[in-house]
């Protein structure tokens, strides 16, 4: 029987955004036209660099910007969607 993890939630956003790309990125790789086949279509490989190019950038563009000067009035948190168990066969806890 699969346990059930909490939820995990971290007071970045930065963080929190890289997450979410990141698990859209393993998604749509997971329902891709060659997650069930024995090569990589060109469709599939143009969407991957794509979503490479979005991550990168992405952090390109976090660690750019100056760091904040926010006041202590208690952080916000952003919770993290869990992974899921299993997509398209591949496990969720890799």
């Amino acid at each position: 029987m699969a346990t059930t993890n909490p939820p995990v939630k971290v007071n970045n956003m930065d963080i929190a955004g890289l997450y979410q790309r990141i698990q859209r990125f393993m998604s749509e790789l997971w329902k891709s036209s060659s997650a069930d086949a024995t090569q990589f279509l060109a469709a599939d490989l143009t969407r991957l660099n794509s979503y490479l190019k979005s991550l990168v950038g992405y952090t390109t563009w976090v660690t750019a910007q100056p760091q904040l000067d926010l006041p202590m009035v208690g952080p916000r948190d952003y919770t993290l969607d869990p992974v899921p168990a299993t997509a398209g066969g591949i496990p969720g806890n890799l």
